[in-house]
């Protein structure tokens, strides 16, 4: 048996669960414009013990959505992650943020081909780019979690493969354009979310039986751009 709690905050979606195995014993998510993550995860997490009789001491690993998405949001969702999992003594399981968002449109691949249905997840990163990662129905990864500037990029070398595509993720507005000239070419279906802890369960449960662990000293988000930081200004 394993007891893991699950988090993400790399979006404007905070959210948190506690699996028993991979399955979800509660659940629960703030969606905020405006990142209050620091102020609201401690307290959504505190709340999933409430609603169970389990103890944080319980616990037998912490997993984290590690990016890719918003620079705040990652850095204190990983410190969180870091400083439960140091201060239990427990392992920490880092999980791509764009793979979660895949995993939450897999109860509707019903198909006898589902080598034939593309998704497409993909995180906002501001003017014409994403983060994108793309897989098949099977979960064969087709494009590895990346930077996608999409005025750059051949929108048919993503979908030449596949009968339906789900275009899963915040940047739905941005990617009806990217694939204007396919849309009647191909069935898309646009799903609009944010990687949500509650589609974690399995794949932490793998990586928890894999011991397939990070470093809670020194693991960092994965950004998959350079961070940039405004230098401060000079007084006067």
């Amino acid at each position: 048996m394993a007891l893991i709690l699950a988090f993400d905050t790399s979006t404007k979606g905070c959210s948190a669960a506690l699996f028993n195995q991979d399955q979800c014993l509660v659940q629960t998510e703030a969606i905020e414009e405006g990142f209050v993550h620091a102020e609201r995860l401690h307290l959504l997490i505190e709340s999933l013990f409430d609603q169970t009789d389990r103890e944080f001491s319980a616990l037998d690993a912490i997993a984290i959505g590690a990016g890719p998405g918003s620079y705040t949001g990652l850095r204190i969702g990983i410190s969180a992650a870091k400083g439960y999992a140091f201060a239990l003594e427990k392992p920490l399981i880092a999980i791509d943020s764009l793979a979660v968002m895949s995993e939450s449109i897999d109860t509707q691949l019903k198909t006898d081909q589902p080598e034939k249905i593309g998704i497409f997840s993909a995180i906002d990163a501001r003017r014409q780019e994403v983060y994108a990662r793309v897989q098949n129905g099977v979960g064969a990864l087709v494009m590895p979690s990346q930077a996608l500037v999409l005025e750059e990029f051949a929108p048919r070398s993503l979908t030449r493969n596949f009968e339906t595509i789900y275009v899963v993720g915040d940047a739905n507005e941005k990617l009806k354009d990217f694939f204007a000239d396919q849309l009647d070419q191909h069935d898309f279906r646009f799903v609009d979310t944010f990687p949500h802890a509650i589609h974690m369960g399995k794949l932490a449960l793998e990586r928890f039986r894999a011991k397939d662990f990070v470093s809670t000293e020194y693991f960092e988000p994965n950004y998959l751009k350079e961070v940039y930081i405004t230098p401060p200004k000079e007084s006067k």
